[in-house]
């Protein structure tokens, strides 16, 4: 079953146990970090498809603008609101593109023994 880990015996015909420990230790964290991966590669889309319906709804409104003043100040107003959301979204989705940056880097550096 020890060799399966890829560990050799030593001298004596044992396994070093320390060394099947930081087998193990590696293996699992590696496994957390394609788990961190994949969360952070859906938090980035999920923000995407909430910035996306969130505009949509605003465009709607939008329509329903009367070509007046008051309709005029409505649709000023709707554009301000699309740009803080668009704002929004851009630093939410950039901390997590920094987050997942961060999480492969630590990922390639660990080595696949």
């Amino acid at each position: 079953l020890l060799s399966v880990f890829g560990l050799p015996p030593t001298s004596a015909g044992t396994y070093d146990p320390q060394a099947l420990a930081d087998k193990l230790g590696a293996d699992n964290q590696r496994r957390q970090l394609d788990r961190d991966i994949t969360r952070s590669e859906r938090k980035i889309r999920d923000y995407s498809e909430q910035m996306n319906s969130e505009m949509a709804s605003l465009r709607q409104k939008k329509t329903y603008a009367n070509n007046n003043e008051a309709g005029a100040q409505w649709e000023t107003s709707i554009s301000g609101e699309m740009s803080a959301v668009a704002a929004k979204y851009q630093a939410l989705m950039d901390a997590e593109k920094d987050r997942l940056a961060q999480l492969r880097e630590q990922r390639a550096g660990l080595s696949e023994q």
